[in-house]
This record gives structure tokens, sequence and C-alpha cells, in this order.
């Protein structure tokens, strides 16, 4: 959807009440399907809606915010977004494992209704002009590159571990997978929220390296599904280092797109994570049929390692003035 047209008509009461009865029924039509395809084109149109709520979101909170709290602004927009995941990720699997797929389905039917609540006390930001949006071809800009590559990296560990971690780790202790899943979960909320404040303080592009790093680290918790401890600590460690570089990115993108490219800035932000998730789970499969999981996840953050030189080599750029509006 051209974000001249996001930002403009869906952050209404309207709009959103629409797109949230969308949501509500396409979580609600898994419960008719029975074939791979049917899966597979349901997912995509209910992922579409998902992310144009997403992307909406976005660069209204990026017109909400002061300059000098847009930091913080997208932090508690992370934390948001974040706190369905927290709940849906953790308890969609163990209600899956324990209960079967039908109610899982019913609660994510049942979920998007919430939001119509807060529908009624939604007020829409007046956008700024839009420039002739370019999603695409404005990603090739080295300012906005280096950020896009990073974020897609991180998407990419976590699209492999929320695909994989439940089949690659063992089915006994029945909480294990799922405890996991939420400290992952909660690690990227947290981690949101703080780097909003530390983002606005010291800058975000000196979060860049250690949110990468931290992520390469923590991934690697996956491949030790045989010491619940670890597992647990390092998946921890791995939703914050992926919630940092999540924020991070997205404030960077931002102010470099300036604000008559917030809505371009989002969209571009919201390809790269979703790409990401997407190519985690389809690279990730590929290398476990032919080795195993705890390669899988190993090639993953390796991966991160290799990127990181593009998060050092944003942090040494000085060219782009951090806080800049065009």
């Amino acid at each position: 959807m051209p974000p001249r047209i996001q930002q403009q008509t869906l952050f209404t009461r309207p709009m959103v009440a629409v797109l949230l009865c969308t949501l509500n029924g396409f979580a609600g039509f898994y419960l008719l399907l029975s074939t791979v395809p049917e899966y597979a084109a349901q997912t995509s149109g209910h992922t579409a809606v998902a992310g144009i709520i997403t992307g909406a979101l976005m660069a209204s909170t990026a017109e909400l915010a002061p300059a000098g709290r847009r930091s913080q602004g997208t932090g508690w927009n992370g934390v948001a977004t974040g706190l369905g995941g927290t709940v849906g990720t953790p308890f969609g699997v163990l209600l899956a494992h324990r209960f079967g797929y039908q109610p899982l389905f019913v609660a994510g039917t049942v979920a998007p209704l919430c939001g119509l609540l807060a529908a009624l006390f939604i007020v829409a930001p007046r956008p700024a002009p839009v420039v002739r949006p370019r999603v695409v071809t404005g990603i090739v800009r080295p300012a906005i590159l280096r950020p896009f590559i990073l974020l897609t990296a991180g998407a990419m560990a976590s699209g492999a571990v929320v695909t994989f971690l439940p089949l690659a780790a063992p089915r006994e202790p029945l909480w294990l997978t799922p405890v996991a899943l939420l400290l992952f979960q909660l690690g990227i909320t947290g981690s949101r929220w703080l780097a909003g404040r530390l983002g606005d303080r010291f800058g975000n592009r000196a979060l860049l390296l250690p949110a990468t790093l931290t992520t390469a680290v923590g991934v690697l918790g996956a491949t030790l599904t045989g010491d619940s401890a670890t597992l647990l600590i390092l998946m921890l460690v791995f939703g914050a280092g992926f919630g940092t570089l999540q924020n991070a990115t997205l404030v960077l993108m931002l102010q470099r797109a300036g604000r008559k490219g917030f809505s371009v800035a989002g969209a571009q932000w919201n390809l790269a994570f979703d790409a990401g998730l997407g190519l985690g789970g389809f690279c990730v499969g590929i290398v476990v049929q032919s080795t195993s999981y705890s390669i899988g996840f190993a090639v993953v953050s390796g991966l991160l390692l290799m990127v990181s030189c593009i998060a050092l080599r944003d942090v040494r750029a000085g060219g782009e003035a951090e806080g800049e509006e065009k």
C-alpha cells in the first residue's frame, strides 16, 4: 500500500476498526482449512493486514513523538507490539501442544476484538507532506541500507528460532519451549523500552554493534536444548539483543528519511523485518534437512557475526547527523 495513503487514511477510528475485524476474520478461517496451499494463502492475507496496521502505527508514532524523544516513542510502540508476542508466542505453543490447534485458532480469532475498544480513543496525527514514495529503490541509499541489512539478519535469527525451537527442543518437560519463547519475547519487549531511553541519551548508532553481537550470542542458546538453564538464559539474551536492534534500526531509518519520509521508512523497516522472518525459517529449514537444528542455528549466528562489520561501519560513518530532520 502506498505510504501516502497508509499514513493519511489508515489511522482513523473507522479504518482501524475495519482492519481489526478483517484480522479477526482471517484468524477464524484457519478453522476451516485443511491443505497446505490453503494455509499458505490464508497466512499471506493475515500477515498483510497485520503489516498494514504495524506500518501505520509506526508512522503515527514517529509523527506524534517529539524529535528529541523519538527513540522513547518507538520504544513504547515496541512494548505495545511486544506484549502481544509475549503472550501469544509461548502460550500459543503451549495450547497447540496440550489441546491441539483448534483452541489456538479460536483464541487468535477473539484476541483482535480487544483492539476495537482502543480504536475509540485514536487521534490521528496531521501527516507531513509526503515526497514521492521510493520504498524499494530508496533502500540502496547507504544510510538506509546498513540498518536494513542488520535488521534483516536479526529477523532471520528470530524467524529461525520461533519456527524451529519448538521442534528442536525436547517435548519433556512440557514447559521448556513455552518458557524459552516467553523469555525471548520478554527480552524483546523490555529492551525496546530501554533502547528507547538509551537511544535518546547516547544515540542509536552506538547501540547497533552491541545489539548485533548480543543477538548473535543469544541465538546459540537454541543449540543447547539439552541444558535447560543455559537455553533459558540465552533466549533472554537473544530477545534483549534483537529488541535493541529493532528499536535502534527503526529510529535511525526514520531520522535519516526525515519527517516527509516517515511512512516510507516505516515501510522499509517492515520489509526488512518481514523478509528476515520468512528467510530465516526458509533458509534454516533447508540447512536442517541435510544437517541438524544446531547447525542451522549456528549458521544464523555466524551470519550475524559477519554483518556486525556493517554495524561498525555505521558507527564510524560521521557524514549523517543522527538527529537531523529533513
